[in-house]
């Protein structure tokens, strides 16, 4: 599961399970005092959980794929 929570949010996670682990990328700007807090609880065997601050920025071979895609569109 991957969640993307804006700069100055509080992030909880609580939890855990056999084989799960957890990435979590510290955010560029510390949390505001009194603001906003989400709170994560998991459970269960396996799986990942990604916290971050923006979304992943794709692979060259993600760029590649989507440039194909909108020249054989704008050729059509």
């Amino acid at each position: 599961m991957t969640v993307i929570v804006p700069d100055g949010v509080e992030v909880i996670v609580r939890g855990g399970g056999l084989f799960a682990s957890q990435k979590i990328d510290s955010p560029e700007q510390p949390p505001i005092a009194g603001g906003p807090s989400l709170t994560v609880d998991t459970r269960g065997p396996g799986g990942t959980l990604y916290v971050r601050t923006s979304a992943p920025r794709p692979t060259v071979g993600q760029s590649i794929k989507f440039a194909k895609k909108a020249i054989r569109r704008s050729l059509k």
